[in-house]
């Protein structure tokens, strides 16, 4: 039995489980003795069977798992693949179940077609693949630690991307986060971040010296503080360019960063990132 993880389908154990796993290299919690012997990390090929290391966005290719029973009897197992890209985002992840003989060898294989889920980040080109084995899906414990493949590398990518290599800095309460950003396409800086809670806005001072694609990711914490404030209320974002309404895209919303790409003109001087509360909701 085989198919995708669905996140939000996952058991409370199950989560529970590869959320410790996915965050260690180590044995997990509790496991003195690994009962399945993954005999090497995880194998990416190509349809012909032949191992590689690179391969083109797009392209199909295979990742094979073989293992043994170390216990001398017989295992009912689940094999996890996750697959990340160079900047340790989660790509994709999937499972297949199974059961092995005693002292009995097994192989699986999943099928992979690396998807461009990176294109504002640097490194974006780099994969690396992670496997470990649970003893299920419904009421998992860990039979394996993880097993890690790095260096394969996806070709094929848009050399027209941005590339968020310019910061700045915000320094709030003894504490300091960042804001990395681009304009794409164009030219420009940041000059100034102003925080502003009671009005829920982030306000850029910005030196636009050619129409760009301005792309930012933005700490987290500064986010919730400043805007969403942890409120339970839905907040409706928005974005204003010179006092402006301006479409813009939230294209990540991690528990890191927040990433928003929005276009502006050439000579603009102010981005404002703003939440508003729904009308018949109080202040928080």
């Amino acid at each position: 039995m085989a198919g995708d993880l669905p996140v939000k389908a996952l058991s409370m154990a199950l989560a529970g489980c590869i959320a410790f796993l996915i965050g260690t290299t180590q044995p997990a919690y509790g496991m003195s003795v690994e009962t399945i012997d993954l005999l090497d990390s995880p194998t990416v090929t190509n349809l012909a069977g032949e191992k590689i290391t690179e391969l083109t966005h797009g392209q199909q290719a295979l990742i094979e798992i073989a293992g043994r029973d170390t216990t001398g009897k017989p295992q009912h197992f689940a094999v996890i693949v996750e697959v990340r890209d160079g900047n340790g985002f989660t790509e994709s992840m999937t499972w297949q179940e199974g059961t092995v003989e005693p002292n009995g060898d097994f192989e699986m294989q999943f099928s992979w077609m690396p998807r461009q889920t990176c294109e504002f980040y640097q490194e974006c080109e780099k994969r690396e693949i992670r496997t470990f084995v649970l003893s299920s899906l419904t009421n998992p414990s860990a039979l394996t630690s993880i097993y890690t493949t790095y260096g394969i590398t996806l070709l094929g990518i848009p050399t027209d991307i941005p590339r968020l290599n310019q910061n700045y800095s915000v320094l709030l309460h003894d504490r300091t986060y960042n804001v990395t950003y681009s304009f794409h396409k164009g030219s420009g800086t940041i000059t100034n971040v102003d925080v502003d809670r009671e009005a829920r806005t982030l306000a850029l001072s910005v030196e636009t010296r050619r129409d760009s694609q301005l792309v930012m990711d933005i700490s987290k914490p500064l986010v919730d503080y400043s805007i969403t404030r942890s409120t339970q209320e839905s907040v409706e974002l928005y974005v204003l360019v010179d006092g402006k309404d301006t479409p813009f895209t939230l294209l990540y919303d991690f528990d890191s960063i927040v990433t928003y790409v929005v276009n502006i003109d050439k000579g603009a001087k102010e981005v404002i990132l703003g939440g508003r509360l729904p009308q018949n909701s109080a202040p928080a």
